[in-house]
């Protein structure tokens, strides 16, 4: 009887730790039984909403390869395999988003499952490469690491290196004079600075206010595209080897970055 006992009250326990994360996070629990939505599944991965018109389903795998490019050329190598989902209307992507904010979100998990979520408008290499982004930090130094250690600012500017929605020069020095002008144009509109100090968790970056929202990224792409150049080309494969032999993100970031053989003048 005390056996029955002790198995109802886990099994009660179990029952609300499910529910109470399905509160909290409902995106997990949506992008993980997407098998059982009415989404269409496209060369392996790619989860398409039935209401995606035919020309984007076409366009939509060409995206993703262009995307696995562009970040596999800033990792040196593409080695994650995200579920990609993409949403044709406001409802699905807030199911699988968890938000109606933006083209497109990332869902990543401890047990290495990740999806990344798009709207109609994120069916571009640019807003495809920023989540894929997120994801390929996460495959290459956990998912605990990058939650308690990578600050956010690291995170979204390490995405914009790959996103050329606000700078589209591909060259690290014109880059970085990009996000610099960039800014500096909300720096002077808004008439205050934002330190890296504010932007280490995802508030900034969700902020009600757009201009501030926008003022967060652009300070994320200056300071990353400025420390990418500082360090030299391998500067992100020698910080993620740092990180994963026990160095914290702060103190490899620097390392990294004073380290570096040649200084280029910008």
């Amino acid at each position: 009887m005390h056996f029955l006992k002790t198995v109802k009250y886990l099994f009660y326990a179990i029952g609300l730790i499910l529910a109470s994360l399905f509160y909290l996070y409902p995106q997990v629990f949506y992008t993980h039984t997407l098998c059982l939505s009415d989404f269409e599944r496209v060369d392996g991965d790619i989860y398409v909403s039935k209401h995606l018109e035919g020309p984007l389903k076409k366009q939509i795998t060409t995206v993703v390869t262009d995307s696995q490019h562009r970040v596999g050329a800033l990792f040196g190598q593409y080695q994650s395999h995200p579920r990609i989902v993409v949403c044709a209307t406001e409802s699905e992507y807030k199911r699988y988003c968890n938000s109606n904010v933006g083209a497109g979100c990332s869902v990543g998990t401890p047990w290495g499952l990740h999806f990344v979520v798009v709207h109609l408008q994120g069916i571009n290499t640019d807003v495809m490469s920023h989540e894929m982004s997120h994801i390929e930090l996460l495959e290459r130094l956990g998912w605990w690491t990058v939650l308690v250690d990578v600050p956010q600012w690291f995170n979204e500017g390490l995405a914009l290196m790959v996103d050329r929605r606000f700078v589209k020069s591909t060259n690290p020095v014109r880059r970085y004079r990009g996000y610099r002008r960039e800014w500096r144009q909300y720096a002077r509109e808004l008439g205050w600075l934002l330190p890296l100090a504010q932007l280490e968790g995802m508030s900034a970056f969700t902020s009600p206010d757009p201009d501030r929202v926008m003022y967060a990224y652009m300070t994320s792409g200056k300071e990353v595209s400025r420390w990418q150049i500082e360090s030299g080309p391998f500067a992100l494969t020698k910080l993620i080897q740092k990180i994963k032999s026990g160095i914290p993100f702060a103190e490899a970031y620097e390392q990294v970055s004073s380290e570096a053989a040649d200084r280029i003048d910008f």
